[in-house]
């Protein structure tokens, strides 16, 4: 089966780059899902999982992301994410030991703070990496 082209990079950092035969991706209205030759498109990425099938064993890489956006030309699709991180990379208990940290620390703060709409962004990123592990 023919491959196309997959980058996906945070302004972090390049967590792929490489082949694939299959590419699942959470846009803005819901997944879009790519093979070799797709019709070329361009979305706004969501938030949720992009799932990368390599090889001819078809071995699925997966990867968080939130916000962004998406290309490609049925050849190479990039996508660009605001936020991303490879699920195989966290551990479920320490996500969850986070989200309660997280938690206990919004619930101190009762009154609006400077940093409260960062902490309120990182609980999300947690219980998003919590649903997909």
């Amino acid at each position: 089966m023919p491959e196309m082209k997959v980058n996906l990079v945070t302004p972090e950092k390049s967590l792929f780059d490489g082949q694939a035969s299959f590419l699942v991706v959470p846009a803005a209205e819901g997944e879009i899902g790519f093979l070799y030759s797709h019709a070329p498109i361009m979305s706004s990425l969501g938030k949720g999982e992009v799932r990368i099938e390599q090889g001819e064993d078809k071995q699925v890489v997966r990867y968080a992301v939130s916000g962004g956006f998406i290309g490609g030309d049925g050849h190479r699709v990039i996508i660009l994410a605001t936020r991303g991180e490879c699920l195989r990379d966290r551990d479920p208990v320490s996500v969850k030991a986070r989200i309660t940290e997280l938690q206990g620390v919004l619930k101190a703060k009762a009154e609006d703070t400077a940093d409260r709409g960062y902490l309120e962004d990182e609980l999300a990123w947690m219980q998003l990496l919590e649903k997909l592990l």
